[in-house]
């Protein structure tokens, strides 16, 4: 909420910081009582489980008289335990929620199949992005992006996400040690922030891939970053719907993905990019590869990609989609 404070104020949007560690933290919850009393509020709505856990039952009790839930996909940490992983919890929390946002197909599935909810409760609405913000660039755009980022010729590879066990960077990295022997000039760079980052870090050195990959941190110039690509990567263990994807393909960038969850909704093999399985280094490269080899490839997803986000991917589709859930 604070790095996000300033252009909250200028659309008029007031934050209030919640700090609970668990759905019984009681105090916090008086705290946001109190809040949803004081501002009649008449909709909350929860990102992902956790945040449902503690906010749908304190809107009920301050009479908020409607509950939406958003879920971003399957919880992989609760796979194979024995009480996280049987879903009854969630289905008490289901009583008090007037609506479900599936961010996804695949999303839509796991809530229909694991957790037993009523398929009249589930909406599924994509997640968007704000295209005018990730315009395919010109050769001129590219030039510019990699003399700001102190890039060379070489092929550039990118991946945003946090740097989590999730997001799969460790696979990615032990792909790019085969590619450089192909593309000595290769220069990969990690935009997010994230506690793997020590521990990634480490393994680049020991793969003797220092000089070839970058870790950027949290960016705010992400369309910069775009410009500068020849592909982008999403090596992800799991998914909701990756919006680093909807970013790759307005910026008209072609990307190689795992084939998990909801990314294929984004990512459509041979169509918009090119899908390998989760935690395979070895296809992982070879795909990036083929399409540093064959440019002719490469635009086609590329163009492709674009078309894809125009069409289903706009963030006024998932607005407008929003807003309708709301009335």
């Amino acid at each position: 909420l604070e790095t996000m404070a300033a252009e909250l104020a200028r659309a008029g949007v007031r934050r209030l910081a919640i700090e609970a560690v668990s759905p019984f933290d009681l105090r916090e919850a008086a705290r946001l009582r109190s809040a949803l009393i004081r501002e009649r509020i008449d909709i909350v709505h929860s990102h992902m489980f956790h945040a449902s856990c503690f906010a749908s039952p304190v809107a009920r009790s301050a009479g908020v008289p409607c509950v939406v839930e958003t879920c971003h996909g399957r919880e992989a940490w609760r796979q194979g335990k024995r009480l996280k992983g049987h879903f009854w919890f969630d289905r008490q929390i289901a009583r008090l929620v007037d609506r479900y946002i599936a961010v996804s197909h695949a999303s839509a599935r796991h809530l229909q199949e694991s957790k037993r909810i009523l398929a009249r409760k589930i909406t599924g609405i994509h997640n968007g992005r704000d295209l005018a913000n990730f315009r395919p660039p010109t050769p001129r755009d590219t030039a510019v992006a990699r003399a700001q980022l102190g890039l060379c010729t070489g092929p550039v590879i990118l991946t945003i996400a946090r740097l989590d066990e999730q997001k799969g960077h460790r696979f990615l990295i032990d792909a790019l040690g085969p590619l450089v022997r192909f593309r000595p000039h290769l220069v990969a760079l990690f935009v997010g922030d994230g506690p793997l980052e020590r521990e990634l870090k480490a393994q680049s050195d020991a793969a003797g891939l220092t000089d070839h990959i970058r870790f950027l941190g949290y960016r705010a110039d992400v369309a910069r970053c775009l410009a500068a690509a020849d592909v982008v990567a999403l090596p992800s263990l799991y998914e909701g719907l990756p919006l680093a994807a909807i970013e790759a393909l307005g910026a008209a960038r072609p990307v190689v993905a795992t084939e998990v969850d909801g990314t294929p909704e984004v990512v459509v093999d041979g169509e918009s990019g090119l899908l390998v399985p989760p935690a395979d280094p070895v296809a992982t490269a070879m795909a990036i590869k083929r399409l540093l080899d064959d440019p002719q490839l490469a635009a086609r997803l590329a163009a492709n990609g674009r078309a894809l986000a125009e069409r289903h991917f706009d963030i006024r589709i998932q607005v407008a989609r929003t807003v309708a859930v709301y009335d």
